[in-house]
């Protein structure tokens, strides 16, 4: 039954020449693009909130959840820890005993991304160091400036 309605199908819709002429026509109508364009530019503001509220903005930095993410999943980090805990267990020559864990538990730190790293640079004060030697000193003095 399977393999029938796979037959069909694929006749009918994938391999079907004119169907996809008559749908490409209808996608490319004057009709349909205004309303493509009306969807898109109600929506943007949507999803660009929507990624600033799970990535981040520019100007503040990745979010903490992202970041945390970020380690574990992506860049595999926090797979493994020491955790020291003071105990008395000490072995005969005055060190500390290592056990294994036994149980399961969060990772001991937290990683905040509350605002860009120290060691990025501003696209602008990049180029601005690159060209001009004395443009670091003067965007650190802008940035220690007291705020009026």
């Amino acid at each position: 039954l399977q393999q029938i309605v796979w037959s069909i199908m694929k006749e009918s819709v994938i391999e079907n020449v004119s169907l996809k002429d008559s749908f490409k026509e209808f996608l490319e109508s004057a009709e349909v693009q205004e309303v493509m364009q009306s969807a898109t530019s109600s929506f943007e503001p949507t999803a660009r909130a929507i990624g600033e509220a799970v990535f981040g903005r520019r100007d503040q930095g990745i979010t903490e959840s992202f970041a945390r993410t970020m380690r574990v999943q992506i860049l595999m980090k926090d797979r493994r820890w020491l955790v020291l805990v003071p105990s008395a267990n000490k072995t005969a020559d005055g060190h500390l005993e290592i056990l294994p864990g036994l149980e399961a538990m969060e990772f001991p730190l937290e990683f905040k991304a509350a605002e860009p790293s120290p060691l990025t640079e501003e696209p602008a004060a990049a180029t601005a160091a690159a060209t001009d030697p004395d443009a670091a000193t003067q965007s650190e003095k802008i940035e220690s400036a007291p705020e009026q």
